[in-house]
């Protein structure tokens, strides 16, 4: 059985802490009269880099326990965060379509890299074959 949520002080700090930096982000945008093109080239930002990274970080799930790993995610974000910022700043109106397309390609990178700087890690999503131990992407069936 799970723990009410009165009795989890720290999780109900977190609620509480993000509703109220959304709710706060809500009043700044209105208050400031920022443009609709602007709003949503930000949402597709914010968007993408909370995908992109809770993707990668929960695949790498083996190497959460290393320093490396976390100097290198962290590194991933900041190209990621500069990057995303120069394109929002330069470009009057984005369409969704390129952040998708913008999401996996960099997924691919990503990938690419961690499997080059950290060789031989299991990932969180490998498929395995019903009733063996084999990869699943194995052809030897």
């Amino acid at each position: 059985m799970r723990t009410p949520l009165y009795k989890r002080p720290k999780d109900l700090m977190w609620y509480f802490g993000i509703s109220a930096a959304l709710i706060g982000v809500v009043v700044a945008i209105s208050v400031a009269g920022v443009s609709r093109n602007t709003l949503f080239q930000w949402l597709y930002t914010v968007v993408s880099i909370l995908f992109v990274f809770w993707y990668f970080v929960t695949d790498s799930r083996t190497l959460w326990k290393s320093r490396s790993f976390w100097i290198f995610t962290f590194t991933l974000l900041m190209l990621h965060g500069f990057a995303l910022t120069i394109v929002c700043e330069h470009v009057e109106k984005v369409k969704p379509v390129l952040f998708f397309v913008g999401i996996w390609l960099e997924l691919c990178v990503f990938f690419l890299s961690r499997n080059m700087l950290f060789p031989g890690h299991s990932t969180a999503f490998q498929t395995k074959s019903p009733g063996s131990n084999k990869d699943f992407n194995n052809n030897d069936f």
